[in-house]
């Protein structure tokens, strides 16, 4: 059997979803290749074709492919994709926009924001806001499954050495055009990729103390996060929500203030390697899967914390 991995990267490099997913990969134990596709993407390719454990990396490039449009991405999938018992996506706004098509036009089942793998055939993901695993098994003769990254560590080891192979494009098929494109300046660093992040929430109060965590951020070299609370409120950006209506995270750090911990925002950060709580409340449920937490108000803590930090 042979596993595929459909690459997410921003045109320089492989994003940390695509090293997750090729961990759940190899967990599958089956051969292993990569797809790249995009617009002047050399420098990826040889990029994957070092990474260890794969052992072909296919690549389609054309202008018409620089943007990920879920349209001609899926049709150029679909011309290899009888080769592999499964292909797999990161479980990010890339994967989520191209794997239902993919799956649509295959006619089988997709298997969403896996979590864990059992067997070539079995696997779980959580359901219910994360109270409850389910463990599902498949039966379709390929497999199109969305890999949470949150759940199998991004390990970089560039030791391989893969067949490179090129891929002919098929044509644009103009069914949708990329207008505009914005990335957000003002959080420090891509949520999904951060090893440290400071999160806020509604126990800041107001969006002005809210700004004591750009501060905290900066010396820390973090992404600010927030709790859906916190942006309802209108302290934070949109973008910056970490929960199940937001982004799952797991940095090596994450730092959660003003934060009660309900479910929701639980499941998008309970997988980050250390989890330190600042909260004035003792029964605070953030605080049961905290490694660290401090008790007392933030407003008086913060600026003890920033002022301990180097601007360096």
């Amino acid at each position: 059997m042979v596993t595929l991995v459909v690459a997410e990267h921003n045109n320089f490099n492989l994003k940390s979803s695509t090293f997750s997913t090729i961990s759940a990969a190899i967990k599958l134990g089956n051969e292993i290749h990569i797809l790249v596709i995009g617009f002047n993407i050399l420098k990826i390719v040889k990029q994957a074709a070092r990474i260890f454990g794969i052992s072909k990396v296919f690549f389609i490039d054309s202008s018409h492919l620089y943007h990920p449009l879920s349209e001609n991405f899926s049709l150029q999938i679909f011309t290899i994709a009888f080769s592999y018992n499964h292909i797999l996506f990161p479980a990010t706004s890339f994967g989520k926009n191209i794997a239902p098509r993919v799956a649509a036009i295959l006619d089988v089942s997709q298997i969403s924001e896996v979590i864990d793998i059992k067997s070539d055939n079995i696997f779980c993901r959580f359901i219910y806001t994360g109270n409850v695993i389910a463990t599902v098994q498949s039966h379709d003769k390929i497999k199109v499954i969305t890999i949470c990254p949150a759940s199998f560590e991004s390990i970089e080891d560039y030791t391989g050495s893969a067949v490179i192979e090129s891929i002919k494009a098929l044509p644009n098929v103009c069914m949708s055009s990329l207008i505009s494109y914005q990335t957000n300046i003002n959080n420090f660093n891509d949520l999904n990729n951060a090893d440290i992040i400071v999160a806020g929430g509604k126990g800041f109060k107001n969006a002005k103390n809210f700004k004591i965590l750009r501060i905290l951020a900066q010396r820390l070299k973090a992404a600010i996060g927030a709790s859906r609370a916190a942006i309802e409120s209108g302290y934070a950006e949109k973008s910056w929500q970490i929960g199940q209506s937001g982004k799952i995270v797991s940095p090596k750090l994450y730092i959660a203030i003003g934060i009660s911990g309900s479910i929701q925002h639980i499941v998008g950060m309970k997988n980050s390697k250390i989890i330190v709580a600042i909260n004035n409340d003792m029964k605070a449920p953030i605080l049961n899967i905290s490694d660290y937490y401090i008790i007392g108000d933030l407003l008086e803590i913060l600026p003890k914390l920033i002022n301990a930090l180097s601007d360096d």
